[in-house]
Parts: C-alpha cells; sequence; structure tokens
C-alpha cells in the first residue's frame, strides 16, 4: 500500500508560540495624553504601507468592509460585476455574501471545495471577472496554502484575461513562515491585499478611545 501524501498545513509550517496580545497590549503603552484620535490609526496605516512596500494602507473597521470596498472597486473599474474564489473563501462563507447584499456583486465559486484552487480551475472560467480572491492560508480547508510559483501562475492567468487579483490575508503572518518569503514579496503578488488580523482592530480601537478620554 502506498503510504498517504502528508499535506502542509497552518500547524507544521507556523510558530504556535506567539502571543501577539501582550505585544499588542505593549504598543498601547505608546499613546500618551497628547495622542490625538488620528494618530495611532495613521501610525498603524504607515506601518502596513512599510511592511507590505506598498504606498498606502487604509485602516477599516471590520475585514469585511475593507475586502468589499477593494472588490467594488475593481468591479467598477473593469464594468464587471462577477468575483471568483475557493468554494470555502472567508468572505462568501462567513461575511453573510455582503459583497452582494450591499454592492450586487456575484461570486463564482470554481474548483473542488475539498482541495486547493488550481490552474487548471481558473482556466475553465468563461465568463468575464471583475476579480479573483485567494485566501491564504485557505482556513476552512485546515491552513493549507499552494505552493509559491503555483500560486505565481495562478495570479498570471488571471491577469491575462483582464481580471484584478485580490488577497484575503488576514492570516498572512502564518503563510509567510510557509513561503520564508518577505511579506512584502507575497502580498506584492496583488493588486490589493486586506492584512489587518482582528488583534490589531481591537488594539487601534483602544487607543482611539483612550486618546480620546484622556
Amino acid at each position: 500500500m502506498d503510504a498517504p501524501v502528508i499535506r502542509r498545513s497552518l500547524a507544521l509550517h507556523s510558530s504556535l508560540r506567539r502571543k501577539p496580545h501582550d505585544l499588542l497590549r505593549q504598543w498601547a503603552d505608546l499613546v500618551g495624553p497628547d495622542t490625538s484620535p488620528e494618530e495611532p490609526v495613521a501610525r498603524l496605516e504607515a506601518r502596513i504601507a512599510e511592511l507590505l512596500g506598498a504606498p498606502a494602507a487604509l485602516f477599516f473597521p471590520t475585514g469585511a468592509m475593507a475586502q468589499q470596498v477593494a472588490l467594488r472597486v475593481h468591479a467598477e473599474r473593469r464594468g464587471r460585476w462577477t468575483l471568483a474564489g475557493h468554494p470555502h473563501l472567508h468572505l462568501d462563507n462567513w461575511d453573510l455574501q455582503g459583497y452582494n447584499a450591499v454592492h450586487g456583486l456575484l461570486f463564482l465559486r470554481v474548483g473542488d471545495r475539498n482541495e486547493l484552487l488550481g490552474e487548471a480551475d481558473l482556466a475553465a472560467i468563461g465568463e468575464p471577472l471583475a476579480a479573483v480572491v485567494w485566501e491564504l492560508p485557505q482556513r476552512d480547508l485546515g491552513g493549507l496554502l499552494p505552493e509559491w510559483d503555483q500560486l505565481r501562475a495562478q495570479v498570471d492567468l488571471v491577469r491575462s484575461r483582464g481580471a484584478a487579483v485580490h488577497l484575503d490575508g488576514g492570516r498572512i503572518f502564518e503563510a509567510q513562515p510557509f513561503y520564508d518569503r518577505p511579506h512584502e514579496e507575497i502580498a506584492g503578488l496583488f493588486d490589493t491585499a486586506y492584512i489587518l488580523p482582528d488583534e490589531v482592530v481591537e488594539l487601534v480601537r483602544d487607543l482611539v478611545k483612550r486618546a480620546r478620554t484622556s
């Protein structure tokens, strides 16, 4: 009998001993009595832009809002209203399909729901798309990630057809050890990227609240 193929998962390529809350609470001590409500957000946006090598970053109160806005912009620029992505994509399964309710966008589920998205799956799409979304890692598949060369080939294919490429990278900090590449290089594959984890969102809320009441 052939040995089973072991698929790399989140637990195998990411440290589970990090303590992000401890680090983020230390950052709260940087807020002094003269800090304006805008300063913590501006500093966070500048830090994220620097991390990703991007010209700018924009803070949103929620990840759902951030991604819907980015995808709406891609749709309006191209005059196309259909998105595509894996059947287990977070913004489709867990964000109550707000992209449709709020923005009128449609979502095309591509590929086998139990396997990672493949280049052949994308090549088989017949209709013009506004954007394709990748979730890295793919949470509902146990944190699976495509190999780097596979990911680049998929992105190149989608771009060649005139669609935008968007990264749902809320867990990019877990994906980075797997690829062993800078965050800038990973996010740089995509036209837009969402990366703010919930811990950072909560930190900014705390910083702004403290600044306003100081």
